[in-house]
C-alpha cells in the first residue's frame, strides 16, 4: 500500500497537483482496556518494594493507605525520554509503556 501511494503521488506531483506527505503517526488504540493491567503491575510491583523496605528495617507492610494513577510514558523501545506529564510517541509500532503508580503503606 505506501509503495503504491508513493508512485501515485509521485504521479499527481507531475500533473502539478500540490501534494504534501507526513510520517505516519501510529497509536495503539486499545490502550483503555490495558491501563488496569499496567496499573496493577505497577502497584504490585510497588508493594514488593515497600515489603522489601519495611523488612530491612525489621517492620512489615499492613495495609495500604492510598493509591493513585500517576502519569504513563508510552516511548519508543529502548528509548529513556520521560516527561513530567507524561508522553506517547506515535512515531514508531512497537512501543514501550511505562505506567506509574502511587500507593502509600502502613507498617508497623
Amino acid at each position: 500500500m505506501a509503495k503504491r501511494l508513493a508512485k501515485e503521488s509521485t504521479q499527481l506531483i507531475r500533473e502539478g497537483i500540490a501534494f504534501r506527505s507526513y510520517p505516519p503517526s501510529f497509536y495503539y488504540t486499545k490502550l483503555e482496556g490495558l491501563k488496569l493491567d499496567l496499573l496493577e503491575q505497577a502497584a504490585e510491583n510497588a508493594q514488593l518494594r515497600a515489603e522489601r523496605l519495611a523488612r530491612s528495617s525489621g517492620n512489615r507492610v499492613v495495609n495500604i493507605i492510598s493509591a493513585s494513577q500517576g502519569i504513563f510514558q508510552i516511548t519508543r523501545l529502548n528509548s529513556t525520554e520521560t516527561a513530567s506529564w507524561g508522553m506517547y510517541d506515535t512515531s514508531t509500532i512497537e512501543k514501550k509503556v511505562r505506567a506509574v503508580a502511587t500507593v502509600r503503606y502502613r507498617t508497623e
